[in-house]
């Protein structure tokens, strides 16, 4: 009987083998730090998403080995979770380790719905799930013309939370914690209108704060900390009540362009807090508010990243507008696009628009101008900059009078 068992035990085995892929990865990856054990589908937890951690994964009809194959994932592909998995695991040997994993349900980028098994995927953190969220949700279309109504109630809460803000002193270190507090306090459950506006608000006070501090602390104050920052890519900000009090400030350091230590503002802290309970266009906000300040294009009026990348910023937040008009910070959204939209038609003193500059910055200039054109489509924006590529493309990218005056007409 033992042989015959050892015999079965071998055959199940080697059934199991293709559960990834014929070609198993060398390397086979562990199981995600975040794994779940099995999940009542009933439930609604936050949304999240899945990474495929090896090539070609099956996308399966069934949790199975004999599931029909829907899809092949790509490696590194980011999948939506839907809360759903099985309650009992499956053996695969993978890499030569025995691996015991469960199946989860997923939804793919094509709208495929179907399962994967758990040792080929790993769960991202609730932060990196929500931005997923948010990307998903600014794809879909609303109506320019939908608008939410406010009730006398909501209409109350945000009177008051305004008459907070304004009895808050941006002097006070503790400003913006307790700004955050009202915000967390009043603004969790309600309509996506009102805790729309209640975000502008925040997010505007933070400006406020921040702006006030920085210009009253020098960072030359802080030099002792430049080597800790450069070896660990951070300061611990408990280490002493100087720090702590830059903690509570939301304040941080960062390395500038020439290594030195900056005081800057901690987003990444603010936008922690305040993530889980904005809206989901707030979310799409947070997200490009974030990227701009911790990843700034421009610099003291100079273009510091790739001018791709500040083509994709303008696209960013142009569709941003496109979709949501009336948000109740367009203005700053439009000052920032101006400053990009200036950068992109100009250049900067040390990187010059189509001036008889070299070739390689020629083409790149060229190839932003590409990217917008192809990915903004109809926007506003677009349309208003068309007459003007055209122009400099007649005009062989070399600037002009001609090149100028039709560059004078988008500021229009």
């Amino acid at each position: 009987m033992r042989p015959f068992r050892h015999l079965l035990i071998g055959s199940f085995v080697f059934l199991l083998l293709p559960a990834c892929n014929e070609e198993r990865p060398k390397e086979q990856p562990q199981g995600p730090e975040h794994r779940l054990a099995a999940k009542n589908s009933k439930t609604s937890p936050l949304p999240q998403f899945v990474e495929v951690s090896i090539p070609n994964l099956r996308l399966r009809s069934t949790p199975d080995l004999e599931g029909a194959v829907l899809e092949r994932l790509a490696l590194e592909s980011v999948v939506e979770y839907l809360n759903d998995s099985t309650n009992f695991t499956t053996l695969v040997e993978m890499g030569g380790e025995d691996r015991y994993e469960h199946w989860y349900k997923v939804r793919s980028g094509n709208g495929n719905e179907g399962w994967v098994y758990g040792g080929c995927i790993k769960f991202l953190g609730e932060r990196e799930s929500l931005r997923f969220q948010s990307i998903k949700e600014s794809e879909t279309p609303i109506p320019l013309s939908q608008k939410e109504e406010i009730d006398p109630m909501e209409q109350a809460q945000m009177n008051r939370f305004g008459e907070l803000l304004k009895k808050t002193s941006i002097q006070k270190k503790s400003a913006l914690e307790e700004a955050i507090q009202y915000y967390e306090g009043m603004f969790p459950n309600r309509k996506a209108a009102a805790s729309d506006w209640a975000l502008a608000k925040l997010i505007a006070f933070q400006q406020q704060v921040h702006s006030y501090w920085v210009d009253r602390l020098p960072s030359s104050k802080f030099q002792a900390h430049l080597a800790e920052l450069k070896r660990y890519g951070s300061v611990d900000m408990q280490q002493n009540a100087s720090l702590r009090e830059l903690d509570q400030l939301y304040l941080a350091f960062a390395l500038g362009p020439k290594g030195e230590l900056l005081l800057v503002p901690n987003i990444d802290k603010f936008q922690r807090r305040v993530y889980r309970i904005a809206p989901a266009n707030g979310r799409i906000f947070l997200d490009l508010y974030a990227q701009d300040i911790e990843e700034p294009v421009l610099k003291d009026g100079e273009i510091i990243r790739p001018i791709t990348e500040l083509a994709a910023r303008l696209i960013s937040w142009d569709k941003f507008l496109l979709r949501l008009p009336n948000y109740e910070l367009k203005d700053w959204i439009e000052e920032q696009k101006s400053l990009y939209l200036r950068a992109l038609l100009q250049g900067t003193a040390n990187r010059p628009a189509f001036a008889g500059q070299p070739k390689r910055l020629e083409d790149d200039f060229q190839l932003a101008y590409k990217n917008l054109l192809e990915q903004m489509g109809e926007a506003s924006l677009i349309l208003k900059m068309q007459p003007y590529v055209e122009v400099l493309a007649q005009e062989n990218y070399i600037y002009n009078e001609r090149v100028r005056a039709a560059q004078a007409k988008v500021y229009e």
